[in-house]
């Protein structure tokens, strides 16, 4: 199937009318314009990786229009899986940086105006995206954290009669 395909129009008698190909028919230029906007090569890496993922899960269900919906109902499906590497449900950084580069993907597409105009993406449908929210942070803090007495006695530890313990 090519880019643009003739339909005929129901409304009209005759009429032919141009239905735009899914979004993601356009993998190697959306995957291309998020991965040119960062510069670390371990960021190229991950956000080719979930821009891959993203698109692969909107063509297995066949979606056709990229949505603030769809991408709200992709970060639940992303909030469902369990990594493979710790048999855990995905962290909320996990789902917040697949979420990161696909906004970075639809922003970009929505920049570029004639990459927008093929792939089907305006900017109205990157300033949506662009709105939807993350995965909260929730559960325990890493590392060791100080009791109040603890980091009492800390803050009392150096000697202010001297120029360094004013300073420390």
């Amino acid at each position: 199937m090519n880019d643009n395909t003739i339909i005929p129009a129901s409304a009209h008698r005759g009429a032919l009318q141009t239905r735009q190909a899914p979004f993601w028919t356009h993998r190697n230029v959306l995957v291309k314009v998020a991965v040119d906007s960062v510069d670390s090569p371990r960021s190229q890496r991950n956000y080719s990786a979930a821009v891959h993922e993203f698109l692969d899960w909107c063509e297995d269900r066949n979606v056709g229009t990229l949505t603030k919906a769809l991408v709200q109902t992709y970060k639940q499906h992303l909030a469902g899986l369990i990594s493979d590497r710790t048999k855990q449900p995905l962290s909320s950084s996990s789902i917040n940086l697949k979420l990161s580069a696909v906004r970075t993907m639809v922003r970009e597409v929505a920049d570029n105006h004639e990459i927008a105009a093929v792939v089907g993406i305006d900017d109205r449908t990157a300033s949506s995206v662009a709105r939807v929210k993350g995965a909260k942070n929730e559960g325990t803090r890493a590392g060791n954290w100080l009791n109040r007495a603890q980091a009492e006695r800390l803050l009392n530890q150096p000697d202010t009669s001297s120029l360094k313990g004013l300073r420390d």
